[in-house]
């Protein structure tokens, strides 16, 4: 092969390589900024996602151990779906999802056979007909029980919560696994801990003084800052978890 026919090949391949590389127009240059945005957003949104599940995943987990440790006659799938219905209430309505699982724990121990009231989350029956009889939850039935408990908590939640957006003039949205959201105010830990307080006096009716609040903190405090292995220890050799 000649220098000349060398030359003419280097050119043509050239050529190629500039037309596949290179848009020519206005029109073409938008083809291919779609194309290139896609994957790109997809992979934005993915990991957002994988964010968002990782989250619920371990507090899922966690709460799982927790139910499993109180109640491991009941076996694993039954934690498992006790500890998804938690963090799926509990993020719809804007609540910390181990503070509905530590109302849970102290109302039944997680159980729905309890009694006076009804389920996991104790809900009378005179509550249920008067706050939820439109709702179409049904409160024999374990999610459903666990939404009216989460429900009935966020609104005293959001109320005295909400005394503290207003004077600091700040609110968050956390969204729950359901893609629904709930507006709430953006506490900080001690204006969190006297909101816990006071919400859990109104769900018991003793009051923020009373002993059913002291003994959700007791409960709330293990469960946030020790292991399961210390939860299970404590279970074990001293009893309930609000005990000392």
């Amino acid at each position: 092969m000649n220098i000349r026919n060398i030359t003419l090949t280097f050119a043509i391949l050239f050529a190629s390589y500039a037309t596949a590389t290179f848009v020519p127009n206005s029109t073409d240059a938008t083809t291919v900024a779609n194309q290139a945005s896609k994957p790109i957003s997809t992979k934005a949104a993915n990991i957002v996602q994988v964010h968002q599940t990782n989250t619920v995943d371990q507090e899922q987990k966690r709460i799982s151990e927790f139910v499993y440790i109180v109640q491991s006659r009941l076996g694993r799938e039954y934690a498992d779906r006790v500890a998804k219905a938690i963090v799926t209430s509990a993020r719809r309505n804007g609540l910390p999802p181990m503070m509905v699982a530590t109302t849970g724990y102290i109302e039944s121990e997680f159980r729905m056979v309890s009694r006076p009231a009804i389920g996991i989350m104790q809900i009378l029956p005179s509550t249920a007909r008067r706050v939820f009889g439109n709702s179409g939850l049904d409160p024999y039935k374990l999610e459903d029980n666990i939404e009216m408990g989460s429900r009935y908590l966020a609104t005293h939640y959001r109320k005295y919560a909400g005394s503290y957006s207003r004077l600091r003039g700040n609110t968050t949205s956390r969204s729950g696994s359901t893609g629904s959201s709930a507006s709430v105010p953006n506490l900080t830990p001690d204006q969190q801990v006297i909101v816990m307080r006071q919400t859990w006096g109104r769900y018991n009716g003793s009051g923020m003084n009373g002993a059913y609040q002291r003994k959700a903190m007791i409960v709330w405090n293990r469960v946030t800052k020790l292991t399961p292995d210390d939860w299970k220890k404590h279970v074990n050799t001293k009893g309930p978890l609000w005990k000392n």
